[in-house]
């Protein structure tokens, strides 16, 4: 009956001792950010046209990554893209 209690007592000694380790690693100051992306046209329809291409990249990797992306502000234009 000691024995089985040994065996059971070193199993949940190593497990404490796992997670005592992983409570020890620093946090990564960047773990709780939110990283705004701000796409703004300045300057004809070129950068138009180039802002809006690089937004639909942006949004296209970040729902694949998958991050959360919310469009604060827009101002769309009649241009094809």
């Amino acid at each position: 009956m000691h024995r089985e209690e040994l065996e059971e007592l070193k199993k949940r000694k190593t497990a404490l001792e796992d997670e005592l380790k992983f409570m020890l690693l620093p946090k990564d100051p960047r773990e709780d950010r939110n990283y705004p992306r701000n796409k703004r046209r300045t300057g004809g329809e070129e950068a138009a046209l180039f802002a809006a291409s690089a937004f639909q990249n942006v949004f296209e990797i970040s729902r694949s990554a998958p991050l959360e992306v919310e469009v604060i502000d827009s101002n769309p234009l009649d241009l094809a893209v």
